[in-house]
């Protein structure tokens, strides 16, 4: 048997007759598929604890996720082969907590809300695939390292260092979380942001998304050119470039660290090579670059283009970079984007204030 404990928002207000009405249909559906749990209602929010034989209790929760009453549906606990049931008794207890005043029950929504938030900022600050993990039921500091092919991207923001010199605090934080919401918007579709670096981003994708993830690279310097316009010369945003650097190959997946801090990343030359790559498109004023690994997965593209040969350290042989030879992707000389970045210093001498303005729509 299989023991699951998750959560769920509701997507719209329910009454208390709502919610009863729920309980009273999984009582029926329990019966038949030998199933049994509680399901707790607080605010707007579900807990359910489901048990049974693995199977129905599988197809049960996959009809839960697919339910439009059931939004945000996380895992937080997987429990296999279990022997005995915690609620034989109960085909599914509900219980609504909202209006209860005992005192008794005060630590029980405490420590259910507790719990909501928590795991909803959980889903915020950790890697997909240790959310993965743990919404399986495995233990995410025992992944076993794993070698695979991945294309890698490593994006940063042209000039940062020169826009972090002046602007506030959160002046510059209002520019990154536009950065990052034009770039999570268009990646996150088809990998995995493995590491916010500050002013850029690390990502990696399955090599079968090559194609897909050069396009979503075009949409975003699409989507950065239309802010910049949209902005002007006078906000930050009408400064903001970014360089976007991809390579292929054979990576390890592990964790890493020790017992006080781990991290689950990805390292191979395939991630050494990006980074490099990446800080390689001001030479060449490209905001897309890649190598002839994954140029090799898009052959026929029309403006397939390749525009320059480079050298790995410590390695003898030269890799051909190729980028798409499209006007939003060319990016202006380095030293132009700083002076455009200095000058909005020199408009503001006694400090700057809504030098970003506006949000990405």
């Amino acid at each position: 048997m299989k023991r699951v404990t998750y959560i769920s928002n509701f997507t719209d207000r329910m009454s208390f007759e709502d919610v009863e009405q729920i309980g009273e249909i999984s009582v029926r559906n329990n019966t038949r598929d030998d199933l049994s749990g509680v399901l707790f209602c607080y605010r707007n929010v579900f807990y359910q604890v489901l048990e049974g034989p693995e199977e129905k209790a599988d197809a049960t929760l996959e009809r839960i996720k697919r339910d439009e009453r059931h939004g945000n549906v996380f895992i937080l606990n997987v429990e296999q082969d279990i022997k005995e049931r915690l609620y034989p008794d109960w085909k599914m207890k509900t219980v609504v907590l909202d209006d209860n005043q005992d005192y008794l029950v005060r630590p029980i929504k405490m420590m259910l809300d507790s719990i909501a938030r928590n795991h909803r900022w959980l889903e915020k600050y950790s890697p997909q695939t240790i959310l993965k993990a743990i919404q399986n039921g495995e233990d995410p500091t025992r992944l076993p390292p794993r070698q695979q092919d991945a294309l890698i991207l490593f994006a940063d923001i042209v000039g940062f260092t020169t826009f972090s010199e002046f602007m506030p605090p959160a002046e510059i934080t209002s520019l990154l979380d536009q950065y990052y919401e034009l770039m999570n918007r268009a990646l996150l579709r088809h990998g995995e942001i493995m590491k916010m670096t500050g002013d850029g981003l690390a990502a990696h994708f399955s090599i079968e998304k090559i194609p897909a993830v050069i396009e979503a690279c075009i949409q975003m310097q699409r989507d950065l050119e239309r802010l910049r316009t949209r902005q002007g010369n006078r906000s930050a945003l009408g400064h903001l470039y970014t360089g976007i650097g991809l390579a292929s190959g054979k990576v390890i997946a592990t964790n890493v660290g020790s017992d006080l801090r781990r991290d689950y990343t990805l390292f191979g030359d395939s991630v050494n090579v990006a980074s490099r790559v990446e800080g390689i498109t001001r030479k060449v004023k490209r905001g897309l670059l890649f190598t002839d690994t994954v140029a090799s997965r898009i052959e026929g593209r029309p403006a397939l283009s390749r525009i320059a040969r480079y050298n790995p350290k410590g390695k003898s042989e030269y890799i051909d970079l190729y980028t798409i030879d499209l006007p939003e992707l060319k990016l202006p000389p380095r030293d132009q984007i700083i002076a455009g970045i200095r000058s909005l210093q020199a408009a503001h001498p006694n400090g700057t204030k809504q030098l970003v303005a506006g949000v990405v729509s």
